[in-house]
C-alpha cells in the first residue's frame, strides 16, 4: 500500500495595529477556515527592534489565549523565538511557532533593500 501525503502551504499577512487583519484574526482564519495544523509566525520588520522582540510576541501570546478560549487551541504558552504551542482540539493537534524576526537578519535585509534600490534606479532610466 502506498500513501501519498500532500502538504499545502498557506501564507497570510497580519498587522500588529491600525490596519486589518489583526494577528488574532489571521491566526483564527488559519486555524478555523484554512484548517491548518501548524502555523509559523514570522515577524516581518526591516531591522530588529521592540515591535519584533516584544510587541508582536505579546500579541501572539494574547491571541493564543483567545484561541484557546474559543476551542481552537487546547492551551497557551509564551511565544518566544522558536517556541511552539501544541494542543489538541476538535480538529486535531495544532501548533503555533514563532520564528526570529526577519529583520533580525540585518545583513540579508540590507541586501534586499539594496537590490530594490538598484532595480528602481534601473527602471527609472
Amino acid at each position: 500500500t502506498t500513501t501519498t501525503t500532500t502538504t499545502t502551504t498557506v501564507v497570510k499577512a497580519a498587522h500588529m495595529e491600525i490596519a486589518p487583519p489583526s494577528i488574532l484574526d489571521t491566526l483564527r482564519t488559519l486555524l478555523k477556515d484554512d484548517d491548518v495544523s501548524k502555523v509559523v509566525c514570522v515577524p516581518y520588520f526591516l531591522s530588529p527592534g521592540r515591535h519584533a522582540t516584544e510587541d508582536v510576541p505579546q500579541l501572539i501570546r494574547e491571541a493564543r489565549e483567545v484561541l484557546g478560549e474559543e476551542g481552537l487551541l487546547s492551551s497557551s504558552s509564551s511565544p518566544t523565538e522558536g517556541d511552539t504551542n501544541s494542543g489538541g482540539s476538535e480538529k486535531g493537534e495544532r501548533e503555533i511557532t514563532v520564528s526570529a524576526a526577519l529583520g533580525s537578519h540585518l545583513e540579508s535585509m540590507l541586501g534586499a533593500v539594496d537590490d530594490l534600490v538598484e532595480w528602481a534606479l534601473e527602471e527609472a532610466e
